[in-house]
C-alpha cells in the first residue's frame, strides 16, 4: 500500500473505507459475516486479488505464473495517483499502476509440461498457497 504504510494499523482507516465501498456492491460476502461474528476486524483485513496467466518462455514453451496483489494502490492508468501518501490513503484506489515487481507477489511459475496432463497440479498448488495467504482470514 506504499511507503507511507509501515504497519497494518497505519492502513486501518483506508481499509475501513475500502470495505465500506465493497459492502455496497457485495453485502453478502463472507467477510461481512465474519465481522458480524467478531471473528474478523475490517481494519486488519487486506483485500487481495489472485491472478494466473500463461505466457511463454524464451524458447516459446508455455509458462503459468500465479501471483497475488493487494487491491488497494495508486489507481489505474487512467487515474494515476503518484506516490502513495496519507492523502491518497484517505481515498483508496485500485492497484494497477507500477511495475509488477513492485506490486505483485509471485506464488508460482510452472512450465506447461508440469501441469498440461495433470490437472491436480493446479489444485494442489492452490491448496498449498491459499492457506498461507488466508492464514489470518478466519481466526
Amino acid at each position: 500500500m506504499g511507503p507511507e504504510v509501515r504497519r497494518l494499523a497505519d492502513a486501518g482507516p483506508s481499509l475501513l473505507e475500502f470495505w465500506k465501498r465493497y459492502k455496497r456492491l457485495y453485502p453478502n460476502h463472507e467477510v461481512f459475516k465474519l465481522v458480524a461474528e467478531n471473528a474478523l476486524k475490517l481494519e486488519e483485513c487486506v483485500p487481495c486479488y489472485m491472478h494466473g496467466d500463461e505466457g511463454t518462455t524464451y524458447k516459446k514453451d508455455g509458462c503459468l505464473c500465479l501471483s497475488f496483489h493487494c487491491a488497494m494502490g495508486r489507481g489505474t492508468i487512467s487515474n494515476k495517483m503518484g506516490p502513495i501518501t496519507h492523502e491518497v490513503l484517505d481515498d483508496p484506489h485500485l492497484n494497477f499502476v507500477g511495475h509488477a515487481f513492485e506490486t505483485r507477489f509471485l506464488l508460482s511459475a510452472m512450465l506447461r509440461e508440469d501441469y498440461r496432463d495433470d490437472h491436480s497440479v493446479m489444485s494442489d498448488l492452490l491448496e498449498v498457497g491459499e492457506p498461507k495467504l488466508l492464514r489470518n482470514y478466519a481466526r
